[in-house]
């Protein structure tokens, strides 16, 4: 079976490594090179390096809508196409091409967080369980049919990077079920309860920025779903501070929110609008990134300072 594999990150490699083991992956597709590091060199996305390694057909459009891109896809001939993290909507001229079906791997449980930022937003907003979905590609953003789905728990310690892992893990299962399926003839799609459908846009800077008058818990999820390459942030003594990792939460502490309750060898604290919230991981942004201990350890910062808003 021949695949058509868009994508654009580096963590979708593990996918084209599955994909490959299976079938033939027939060409990927992905953005074009774009100039990158202090010599500005074009640097081409890691799919792309994948593919020119392995002799795969590379495609890189300006513009999934040009005709002679819509000539060359149809040309490849291809059964199926897999969507992981591409960035664009997928045309209609693309996605009827493939004989079988072309499918998208969704990291959420379809209809919830349809959208560009569905793992955040589950932890965002507290979820006690996420999951995968592989759904068929419609004019309409994350809107077609559900081919599979699994859920999967997320415990309140999970941060960004283990939700991340989990799906991912889940998501190379859940495809290989899906081609086996498809070329199987068992292939079963189920339309999504469009009335339940909630939407997740992309992530900006000012989503990152502690809100101190929010309560404790609010706090402690906007820290676990930007954990990672990119983390919450506050001000304090005149520098931003990367809030990396969050640990317990303290609904009998109070105080001004966004002050310094405690700053020892055993933790900081810091008070929010209800109750107060344990940093366990935090970075100057001019240093390295650390526990609590080892950072109040090498700073000045003392009960009563305060955390603030960068205006």
């Amino acid at each position: 079976m021949k695949i058509l594999f868009f994508g654009t990150p580096a963590y979708t490699l593990p996918y084209l490594d599955l994909l490959s083991r299976e079938d033939e992956v027939c060409a990927v597709i992905s953005p074009p090179d774009r100039l990158a590091g202090r010599g500005l060199n074009p640097s081409s996305p890691a799919p792309v390096k994948w593919a020119r390694s392995r002799g795969v057909a590379i495609l890189q459009p300006e513009k999934l809508s040009d005709p002679e891109f819509s000539d060359t896809i149809r040309e490849l001939k291809a059964d199926i196409g897999v969507i992981v993290a591409y960035g664009k909507l997928i045309p209609e001229a693309i996605f009827t091409v493939p004989e079988l079906e072309c499918i998208n791997l969704h990291f959420s449980l379809l209809p919830r967080y349809r959208g560009a930022s569905p793992i955040e937003s589950a932890l965002l907003n507290g979820d006690p369980v996420s999951g995968v979905s592989l759904q068929r590609i419609t004019m309409e953003l994350d809107a077609g049919d559900i081919l599979c789905c699994q859920e999967i728990p997320l415990p309140e310690e999970y941060h960004y990077p283990e939700l991340f892992e989990a799906l991912h893990t889940a998501g190379g299962r859940l495809l290989l079920k899906a081609l086996r399926s498809l070329k199987s003839g068992t292939a079963r799609f189920s339309p999504q309860e469009h009335e339940k459908a909630t939407q997740c846009g992309k992530i900006k800077a000012a989503d990152r920025q502690i809100d101190w008058n929010q309560d404790a818990r609010t706090i402690r999820n906007t820290i676990r779903a930007f954990s990672g390459l990119r983390a919450a942030f506050s001000m304090i003594q005149g520098r931003r501070h990367l809030l990396h990792r969050s640990g317990a939460v303290y609904e009998d502490l109070s105080g001004e929110p966004g002050t310094v309750l405690q700053a020892d060898k055993h933790g900081l604290i810091i008070a929010c609008g209800e109750g107060a919230l344990s940093i366990t991981e935090i970075q100057r942004e001019d240093r390295k990134k650390m526990d609590s201990a080892a950072f109040i350890n090498g700073t000045t910062i003392t009960p009563g300072d305060r955390f603030k808003i960068d205006r």
